[in-house]
């Protein structure tokens, strides 16, 4: 009786040493059991510096996560290069096509994410009083693109300080 507890304890410890490895993999590799759901589609948005950001970084609307970054890739142009950050969003949510995307940063140290927010004018609604906007085209869909007009990179503060430290430095010698 004794052996037979003492092998039903050793199952047991090893069932949840599996469960606790299995989780501090998907930890790791910053993975989640969301990532498994299949109701996605996948967006991009153009982008002149990402900072840090990183894959697996969150997309936000109103501090709420609606997707999350798959890739990053450099893409050349006319005049230069730019970030191109390629987004999985959630199918369930319809964002408006003209909505701009910012890279922000959830505290002062904190881990860099992209803000989608609404235009500052309501360029939807005159589409609409024109009649010249397709239902398809008032929300973001697969293959969407973000241009690099409507949207803000990352604000480098090495260069921030750096402007600072040199004003205030211009200032004392005054």
């Amino acid at each position: 009786m004794r052996n037979k507890y003492f092998e039903t304890s050793v199952g047991i410890f090893i069932i949840l040493g599996v469960l606790c490895l299995v989780f501090l993999i998907f930890k790791v590799s910053g993975s989640s059991f969301k990532s498994f759901n299949t109701n996605h589609y996948s967006i991009q948005a153009q982008f002149k510096n990402v900072g840090s950001l990183r894959i697996n970084a969150a997309v936000k609307i109103a501090g709420v996560e609606v997707g999350q970054v798959t890739n990053i890739s450099l893409e050349k142009t006319y005049n230069g290069f730019m970030a191109l950050v390629t987004i999985s969003m959630n199918d369930s949510e319809k964002i408006p096509a003209n909505y701009s995307a910012a890279i922000a940063m959830s505290g002062v140290l904190g881990d860099n994410y992209i803000a989608l927010s609404p235009p500052k004018e309501d360029i939807m609604a005159v589409a609409d009083l024109t009649g010249n906007s397709a239902s398809e085209d008032k929300y973001l869909h697969q293959g969407s693109i973000i241009p690099l007009e409507n949207t803000e990179s990352a604000i480098d503060l090495g260069s921030l300080i750096n402007t600072f430290v040199a004003n205030k430095n211009t200032e004392d010698s005054k």
